[in-house]
């Protein structure tokens, strides 16, 4: 080990990449005031019960983007935060440039509480969505993208955890779903972090494959996740989703773990059929993380979801005169 640490070090002093695996430190954070008066110029979908403002901001072309270098910077936080994360100081590609961003925003403490990277897929070719770098497209999923959204990189950084953050990005994407109804897929890339035990990674996308099975052969991962063993399988019975559900809970708990939130939160959108995961993918961009493609035909949306969600967003129709 001694002798790794002294190559570890003569390479870095040449400038080549060294032995170990290292991250860089975080970004400083970019100036509040700054942030709010970019924020101040993007539109608004709404404001949360406790007062936080949801934007909706895109780069536009802007040189100079405060708000996209601090949401790579939280990005980069909280992912690193479950074991996840570029291993940059600031979690950004060139995606962002021309993605939606629904951006969660604290004005009380000046920060951004969270936010979602989006965009409709109907007017892109497959080879210019993030999605498609991590999974092969068949011709079926066509329908899907014209028909569509994707969503990705939704984080909500560390010190708002438990706020009912998550929740609130939904309800912006609720808003925008308002505004614009004729969309009626979400789908993107969900990850389960390479920090949580094998067994632990094992057991959920079993459950997964299980429970929410892709109806067809929409995509394929560009570096598929092994097939569940059967001993794995083996610890759901497959005929009893609430059984099964807190079998896996009682399963990861004894490993120390827990559900990932949006997998939690995609898996209770939908009456059932209405949440695919279509395959499961190793991403080693991403330190090591397995990543999900799940599919939500918002024509199986649960009544409760739908009136949480999209309906507190419709503008009321106008009442004809007396």
């Amino acid at each position: 080990m001694a002798e790794q640490c002294r190559q570890h070090v003569l390479r870095l002093g040449k400038g080549l990449p060294g032995i170990f695996k290292t991250e860089s430190a975080i970004a400083r954070p970019e100036d509040r005031a700054t942030l709010k008066r970019e924020l101040a110029q993007a539109e608004s979908l709404g404001t949360t019960a406790d007062g936080k403002t949801i934007y909706l901001w895109q780069r536009n072309g802007q040189e100079e983007a405060p708000i996209l270098r601090e949401l790579g910077r939280l990005r980069e936080i909280a992912f690193r935060a479950v074991g996840e994360g570029s291993g940059k100081r600031r979690d950004t590609d060139s995606f962002d440039d021309d993605y939606l961003h629904l951006i969660l925003w604290d004005d009380e403490d000046l920060e951004i509480v969270g936010a979602y990277r989006f965009i409709p897929t109907a007017m892109r070719e497959p080879e210019a969505l993030y999605s498609y770098s991590l999974f092969h497209y068949d011709d079926k999923m066509r329908d899907i993208l014209e028909h569509g959204i994707e969503l990705g990189r939704s984080f909500i950084q560390p010190r708002y955890w438990g706020r009912r953050g998550l929740d609130y990005l939904w309800s912006g994407i609720g808003a925008y779903l308002a505004r614009y109804p004729h969309y009626r897929y979400l789908f993107g890339p969900v990850s389960i972090s390479g920090g949580l035990p094998p067994a632990a990674r094992d057991l959920l996308v079993a459950f997964y494959r299980l429970w929410f099975p892709a109806t067809h052969p929409l995509a394929a991962s560009r570096r598929p996740y092994p097939a569940s063993l059967p001993e794995v399988l083996a610890q759901f019975g497959g005929e009893d989703y609430v059984e099964d559900l807190t079998r896996l809970k009682s399963l990861l708990g004894n490993l120390g773990c827990g559900i990932p939130p949006l997998y939690k939160q995609y898996s209770e959108l939908c009456e059932p059929g209405g949440v695919q995961f279509i395959d499961f993918g190793s991403d080693p961009s991403f330190n090591n993380c397995v990543d999900g493609l799940v599919l939500v035909d918002l024509c199986y949306l649960k009544a409760n979801r739908y009136q949480r969600y999209i309906e507190a967003h419709l503008q009321p129709s106008p009442q004809p005169s007396p």
